[in-house]
């Protein structure tokens, strides 16, 4: 419950996906939670272990655009782990376009790949959301569905942001990095390994296609945006830090 309790209180419109269950805490929440019209929850196919992981995702992008379809310009698709600062990110889409194919995130490169990293969050247009779903998906030659076509190399690759960013490409879609002035918002690794050159994750210092002309330490925004393995606790601090705590002006 520490996502309804802290930074998805300030989306217009949330949707949870879960496996089938039958854990009767699970049932307990979401009763608590569907007493609030923004909050919804869909049920996906396959378990909760990460071999399921293409086909939760895959289900439950059908399912939440079924649910929602016209009702919303931009969604952010982001794991349990993920805080999100909804005012920053709602500013920074002020300049998008929902009605153009369109995806934002931390930008990685892998396998040949372009893709977002799914851990701080893939935001999608509404035209993106509903290509994906009904063009990636549902269309005639289902170009999205494994081996996604040209991307041999995923055949066995199980990690959806990977296979979101093929997907996308294939639909023609437009990358926006997270980048403000050369500077990250979305923060695909612990904060602290952003923050400490010491504890930077070297794959990503060596690869790293955002804030490529800056040392590692100078690479965090002023205006964050999401973080990613963010403990339910931390959660909670954040929520002080940003929302409540004030800092006395001398």
């Amino acid at each position: 419950g520490h996502l309804a309790a802290t930074w998805t209180g300030r989306c217009d419109k949330v949707v949870f996906t879960t496996p089938k269950s039958d854990n009767k805490e699970d049932d307990h929440f979401f009763d608590q939670i569907l007493a609030d019209d923004r909050y919804h929850v869909v049920v996906v196919n396959g378990s909760s272990s990460r071999k399921d992981l293409w086909l939760r995702l895959k289900d439950g992008f059908i399912k939440s655009w079924d649910l929602l379809k016209d009702t919303f310009d931009f969604v952010i698709k982001c794991d349990d782990d993920t805080y999100v600062i909804v005012e920053n990110l709602k500013e920074r889409l002020k300049s998008l376009d929902p009605s153009e194919k369109s995806i934002l995130g931390h930008v990685l490169y892998d396998q040949d790949t372009k893709f977002m990293s799914g851990g701080s969050g893939m935001v999608m247009s509404r035209a993106g959301f509903q290509a994906i779903v009904e063009e990636g998906f549902l269309g005639k030659d289902k170009p999205c569905d494994l081996p996604i076509k040209n991307y041999k190399q995923l055949k066995m690759q199980i990690d959806d942001d990977l296979q979101v960013g093929a997907c996308a490409t294939l639909l023609d879609f437009k990358f926006y990095t997270s980048e403000n002035n050369g500077q990250i918002t979305f923060f695909p690794f612990k904060l602290e390994s952003h923050l400490i050159s010491g504890m930077v994750v070297s794959w990503w210092r060596d690869n790293r296609i955002e804030c490529r002309n800056l040392e590692v330490s100078e690479c965090p925004s002023s205006y964050p945006i999401a973080f990613h393995y963010v403990t339910p606790v931390e959660m909670y601090r954040l929520e002080y830090l940003l929302y409540t705590a004030r800092i006395i002006q001398s």
